[in-house]
Order: C-alpha cells, then structure tokens, then sequence
C-alpha cells in the first residue's frame, strides 16, 4: 500500500530526509504564501475556474492567476475584495496575537458562537414556528459539542475510539444534552439573574463514560 502524506512538504522530507536546508526553504516559501495558496483551495472548493473569476470581476484570467501565486506580502485588500466578490463570500479580517494559543483561539471562537447564538434568539420574538426551529438547532448544537468535546477528550489518554465506542459517547452526549434542555425549561434551574445553574454532575455521566474506555 502506497503511503499518504499530509502535505507537500512532509513528501519532501520523507523523499529527501537529509537536505534540510531545502526543507528549511520550501516551508518558508509555503508560509510567505498561505494566503493565495487559501485563495486557490477557496476558488477550488467552489469549482470556479479561473475564467469564471476573471470574467465575474472584469479581469483577465491571468491576473487572477498572478493572485494566486502572490506572497503575502504582495497582496492587496482588493485582491481580497475581488476573489470575495467573484466567490460570493463575505470577506472578514482578524487580527490575532503573534502568541495566541489553541486556549485564546477557542476562547475568541466560543464568544463569537455565543453572539451568532443570541442573534438567532433575538429573531425568535413571539413566532411560535420560528422558535420551535431554533429550538431544534440549539439541540442539535448542544448534541454535537458535548459530543466532539468528549470525542476530543479521549485523546488526553492516547486512545483511538472504536465505532461502538463513539456510538457510546455520542448516546450519552445526547442524554445530556435532554437533560440540560430539561433544566432550562425549568424555571426553578434559573438564578435570579435568569441565568441557567448547571450542577457538575450533569457532566459526570459522560466524563464517567470517558473514563471506562481503558
């Protein structure tokens, strides 16, 4: 069986393990162009060629080509602005601190998921079909991190999960989830602040199940 590589230079490393210095290079060529190689895989993703693009901004073919080949540092927010037309995304700028960690991106994405949130709540107001709708999601939501947080939790051990494993996980996650959605309806789970108390052990039953799979 033919072996896979994660990426174009660890099948240079693999191929050529002495010359680092060409290691050394390439990773450097790669990081100055993160950004159009994004372009590129974006334009990909959407199964837009590059005379689609051209002809959607009124440029020619090759200009967009040139984009995508640029360094980092040769890119301009119009260069930016013409793919996001042409792709028909929205185009969003972030900065991040140079020594943000995996902790401060999670912590930076959970808030910006608790806003997308509140906005979906806000457009419930007194539809009773629009709320039995974000209802619905927010089960789903609530199913599928409980369920991913514990997946990824099994990883502290070292430990692939086989499928009766996840499926284990992925029931208990569920009967976690009923259970706190329980607790909302509930209004005598609501501080005074109107703000839902969730008890530790609410989560024991899946961190307990965690903890069986040795």
């Amino acid at each position: 069986m033919s072996k896979s590589y994660d990426s174009v230079l660890d099948l240079v490393r693999a191929i050529l393990p002495e010359d680092r210095d060409y290691h050394r290079r390439l990773e450097n060529y790669q990081a100055e162009r993160n950004v159009s190689r994004a372009l590129h895989v974006l334009r990909c993703a959407k199964r837009k060629t590059l005379t689609e693009i051209a002809s959607k901004v009124g440029r020619d073919a090759r200009d967009i080509e040139k984009i995508e080949e640029s360094a980092n540092d040769k890119l301009s927010i119009s260069d930016l602005s013409v793919f996001s037309h042409a792709l028909d995304t929205n185009l969003q700028i972030h900065f991040v601190p140079k020594n943000a960690t995996a902790v401060d991106s999670i912590k930076y994405l959970a808030f910006q998921i608790k806003k997308h949130l509140d906005d979906l709540a806000d457009t419930v107001q007194d539809d009773e079909t629009i709320e039995r709708g974000v209802r619905s999601f927010y089960e789903e939501f609530l199913f599928n991190m409980m369920h991913l947080s514990f997946v990824s939790l099994t990883k502290l051990r070292g430990q692939g999960l086989e499928n009766q494993d996840l499926k284990h996980l992925a029931e208990e996650a569920r009967a976690i989830t009923e259970t706190l959605l329980s607790k909302i309806d509930a209004s005598s789970d609501l501080s005074e602040e109107g703000t839902l108390v969730i008890q530790p052990e609410f989560l024991d039953a899946g961190c307990e199940k965690i903890g069986s799979l040795r």
